[in-house]
This record gives structure tokens, sequence and C-alpha cells, in this order.
């Protein structure tokens, strides 16, 4: 399977498989999210720039604010309308897909482990939280 390219939460399902609504802000969020699954192994998950930022802070964004965002590397232009808000690593080995999270916190994490192996349903990807990535 390719896995590169951009992915988005598709739904959220319980642990029987169905289909469930999610269940606070934060699952709503994730609604929002890209997960981008590079060529060499580099994962980036976006947000919008309009759910970092109001509409007020955004009317001043120029050349130089998004500069520094692409320092600190909240930005790049690949993703003209998104923020970075976080990195990850994936690697193939044999049919097995993992990725390494930058952290704990990540929707990428799979608790108590250093990776989580990628499971797939079909053309989605499911992660462990019940969540299913759906290609873009």
């Amino acid at each position: 399977m390719d896995i590169t390219g951009i992915w988005k939460v598709g739904e959220f399902t319980a642990p029987d498989g169905k289909r469930i609504d999610p269940a606070d802000g934060e699952d709503v969020m994730m609604l929002f999210m890209n997960v981008v699954f590079g060529e060499g192994g580099e994962v980036l998950i976006t947000m919008p720039l309009d759910r970092e930022f109001t509409k007020e802070e955004l009317a001043v964004f120029d050349e130089e604010t998004f500069a520094d965002l692409a320092e600190q590397g909240l930005y790049d232009k690949r993703f003209a309308d998104r923020l970075i808000i976080e990195r990850a690593e994936w690697k193939c080995e044999g049919d097995v897909f993992t990725v390494t999270p930058e952290d704990d916190e990540s929707i990428l994490a799979t608790p108590n482990s250093e990776t989580t192996v990628l499971r797939f349903d079909g053309d989605s990807i499911l992660l462990y939280n019940d969540v299913k990535l759906t290609k873009v």
C-alpha cells in the first residue's frame, strides 16, 4: 500500500467497528487536521491556520510572519493555509508500516509504546484510538 500523501480523519469508530460521533471538542478538532505522509519517512500533522489564529491575527500576517513560523518548523509553503502542529517519522519494513511520534500525546501514538504499527481497513488507516484516516 502507498501511504504517501495527505490523509484526514474520516470517522471515529467504536471497538465493534460502528461509526460514532466525536466525543468532545478535542475529537471535533481532529476532523480539521490532515496527516501528511511524505516521501522519505516524514509525517506532518497540520491544522488550518484559521483554527489556530483569529481573523484579526491572520489579517496582519505578512511574509515575515510566515518566515518566522517556517523557522520554528511550524509552516511550510507546500501547505499554504495550514500550520504544522506535529512531526513524526514513518517507515515500512516488509508489509509493516510504523510511525514514531514526537510524544505520547500524539493522535499517532500508541500508549506505552515508542512506535505505532499502522493497521489498515481497505483504503483506510485505523489508529489504536479508533480513529480512521482516509486519503484525501
